[in-house]
């Protein structure tokens, strides 16, 4: 199998290694953002309860806040921004708030313009080489360029 992989490789020429490095670059994009959104996953239900605990049980903010250091994940990280400023008024809460989740929101996205450019990148290749293996098809036959 693999020996029919490698002969196939070799048969496509100089066109190979350009899909085969973008191939590795479409991977390691996928593993990257696998590993980015799995860390980013939390058990909202379960983190909730315990913040309901911390907060109307044992009446305890500072035993919220350490919740919320617990788990990495952005749901957390917005819900101890918005705990650190307890006993504020509610306008600076909310701005707090909506700033740790744009914070939150751009560590998920980051590094999503490179990848729509390496996108566009790639495509911009593949229609290179479609255009180059339909001229050299052409040249081979003898036949016409069509019209558009």
């Amino acid at each position: 199998m693999t020996g029919q992989v490698a002969e196939y490789f070799r048969q496509g020429g100089i066109f190979m290694y350009p899909l085969l490095f973008f191939s590795v670059l479409a991977a390691t994009v996928a593993v990257e953002r696998f590993i980015v959104f799995s860390k980013a996953k939390i058990n909202v239900n379960a983190f909730l309860t315990q913040i309901r605990k911390a907060l109307l049980v044992n009446r305890n903010v500072k035993e919220a806040i350490k919740v919320c250091e617990q788990n990495k994940s952005p749901v957390a990280s917005v819900m101890k921004a918005g705990l650190l400023r307890y006993g504020q008024p509610r306008e600076e809460i909310e701005k707090t708030i909506e700033n740790a989740a744009l914070y939150e929101l751009d560590r998920l996205e980051k590094r999503l313009g490179l990848y729509r450019d390496l996108f566009l990148l790639l495509l911009a290749l593949v229609l290179v080489l479609v255009l180059l293996m339909v001229q050299l098809l052409l040249l081979v036959q003898e036949l016409p360029w069509p019209k558009i």
